[in-house]
């Protein structure tokens, strides 16, 4: 195997593991713009640096991602998010939807998507929840 194939390597497992993370944990409600062009920019980093014995430079790049995943990350997950909604509230959760918050404002760490959350009582009645993972913060929606 090429050393280049290594470098290869490197940038498929990089990216599958932000894939995952995005759609298994966060189910798509992560920014991962930024996190795709680092795993792609990791072969350049690493035909780069690494093979030409900077090896210090490629792990600094390398702790970059692992800063920039960091600093992507939703401060909660949607189970998370349905969890907190049945223990404050006592509600069982029936459906979701997700929304965009503010097409305007582009932030290349957060992600512009929140979730509305229908729930049910125990005594039967509706009651809506607005929930921003970026936060944390969970609203119960008036509707009157």
């Amino acid at each position: 195997m090429s050393e280049k194939s290594v470098g290869i390597g490197i940038s498929i497992i990089l990216f599958t593991t932000v894939v995952y993370i995005e759609f298994a944990v966060y189910k798509g409600l992560m920014s991962t713009t930024l996190l795709t062009v680092f795993s792609i920019l990791q072969y350049h980093f690493y035909t780069t640096f690494f093979l030409k014995g900077q090896k210090l430079r490629y792990f600094a790049f390398l702790a970059l991602f692992a800063g920039t995943l960091f600093l992507c990350l939703p401060s909660m997950t949607e189970e998370l998010a349905q969890e907190r909604i049945k223990q404050e509230y006592g509600v069982e959760v029936v459906g979701r939807e997700v929304v965009l918050t503010d097409a305007s404002v582009w932030n290349i760490f957060s992600t512009q998507n929140a979730l509305f959350y229908d729930t049910k009582t125990k005594d039967g009645e509706m009651e809506r929840f607005f929930v921003n993972l970026e936060n944390g913060v969970i609203v119960k929606m008036d509707e009157k």
